[in-house]
């Protein structure tokens, strides 16, 4: 599914400070129309400001979409990462997240189950933007919409951290013919954490973190844990969390605390639609499809609020003040 949450960050980075393209500049589930007149980088050097303008067609057919628009919008620089496996393919680059000049992309998986990770860009000078390093998914996982970056300074970790999602591979391509039996029967996955103080040599912090408890009986029979769709992290005074959209199960808002980013607890695990059941009001909705796909915390008057979206039905905000 197409994140909707950051547009405005999004489209700064793609036309303010950064274009990373293989021939689309993709932020969506549904892969991009792909314009090829567009001019390729290297992957060394900047392109001319204004030389080229991103296609209209960026996020799929105009359809069921609002009509682009683009105001005061200067494309500055542009890279293609080609280093972990050649040229970029559409719709490979499935999130970004930026932090203290640098760019983390998430890279979707292919037919042949490769690819999955995360890009990482120098971004300190957008006009020249340089592929840094890749850091590869977990087997048999890649990484979807759940790039984030953060500083956390808590008792147990002083530093910058890298939150990204992992999904199955045949979730997005739909076959599991490369998965090691039992994770072809189903969707698995978690989260990862990556201490990116030093964004040149990330060092894994939790590997395939997450909810192993499916049936919701409170025990871990899983072989590993639920897929995620994203991920958010936020501090709170002394403590850190996480928030992960929980791809298989009706509790889909799982949070965990991440005080100590190489031991996640979880915390929570909840099922908003049984808090809210207007969000499956279809005669409320805009559309007809309805799930959780992407969550933002912020400190709103001394509260810590969390806005959980919910597609076409809308989004719930929640006081997470008390995780």
């Amino acid at each position: 599914m197409g994140s909707c949450t950051s547009w405005a960050v999004r489209a700064a980075l793609l036309a303010g400070v950064l274009l990373v393209s293989g021939g689309s500049a993709a932020i969506a589930a549904i892969p991009p129309a792909f314009d090829s007149s567009l001019p390729r980088s290297s992957g060394e050097g900047a392109i001319e400001p204004g030389q080229a303008n991103p296609s209209p067609l960026h996020h799929g057919p105009p359809e069921g979409h609002l009509p682009p628009t683009q105001q005061n919008l200067e494309l500055v620089g542009r890279l293609e990462p080609t280093g972990a496996f050649g040229d970029v393919e559409p719709g490979q680059l499935a999130d970004v997240a930026v932090h203290k000049g640098w760019a983390y992309l998430n890279s979707w998986d292919d037919p042949e189950c490769q690819r999955g990770g995360t890009y990482v860009i120098d971004i300190r000078n957008p006009a020249a933007p340089r592929e840094a390093g890749f850091i590869p998914a977990q087997f048999p996982y890649y990484h979807g919409e759940g790039a984030h970056v953060v500083s956390l300074n808590t008792p147990a970790f002083q530093g910058d951290v890298l939150a990204v999602n992992n999904e199955t591979y045949g979730d997005n391509v739909g076959t599991g013919a490369c998965l090691p039996a039992p994770l072809a029967a189903g969707q698995f996955g978690g989260f990862d954490l990556y201490d990116v103080t030093n964004p040149e040599t990330p060092v894994p912090l939790a590997l395939t973190a997450g909810d192993r408890d499916r049936d919701g009986d409170g025990a871990p029979e899983q072989p590993a844990p639920n897929a995620y769709h994203s991920v958010f992290v936020w501090q709170d005074g002394p403590r850190a969390f996480l928030v992960g959209v929980d791809n298989p199960e009706e509790t889909d808002v799982d949070i965990f605390d991440i005080t100590n980013p190489r031991a996640p607890v979880q915390v929570g695990d909840f099922d908003l639609d049984v808090k809210f059941p207007q969000i499956l009001n279809g005669e409320n909705a805009n559309g007809d499809n309805v799930l959780h796909h992407d969550t933002v915390v912020k400190r709103i008057d001394g509260r810590m609020v969390m806005k959980a979206d919910y597609w076409d039905a809308g989004y719930v905000q929640l006081d997470v003040s008390d995780p």
